[in-house]
């Protein structure tokens, strides 16, 4: 899927759609798995985290994602499906530990005053006043 991705192409688009039809199907189950979990647990810490934090985890992800290949690749050299499992596993649990760490360390960058300066709706609006 991932030459389709990048320009995205009708493939793409259809898989897109598929992959949110069946979440969208499913959403009363998943909904109630979540709402199962105890917000004082670990994984429900995890997961308000990832709700609260999902902008810089979304921004960083890239990075977790390439350092943790690399460094799975250093770790885990060898191949086959027992080693290939095993990397899997390493992955899920390091891109989570990952960008939680990312989010704790980045996420303050969320809630940074935006303002913008000299914004073309800005101008209009002095070209309108004759403020020009």
């Amino acid at each position: 899927m991932q030459e389709n991705k990048f320009p995205p192409n009708m493939m793409f688009f259809f898989y897109s759609c598929a992959a949110m039809c069946m979440i969208f199907r499913f959403l009363p189950a998943i909904d109630s798995v979540l709402a199962g979990i105890p917000a004082g647990s670990f994984p429900g810490k995890i997961l308000a985290l990832f709700s609260r934090r999902s902008m810089t985890i979304f921004l960083y992800q890239s990075f977790v994602f390439l350092l943790l290949v690399k460094l799975g690749n250093v770790l885990l050299p060898a191949q086959g499906i027992i080693v290939d499992t095993g990397k899997a596993v390493f992955y899920f649990i390091a891109a989570v530990a990952a960008c939680a760490l990312a989010a704790r360390l980045l996420g303050w960058t969320e809630n940074l005053p935006v303002s913008v300066s000299g914004s073309t709706e800005e101008r209009n609006d002095q070209a309108r006043m004759g403020k020009r």
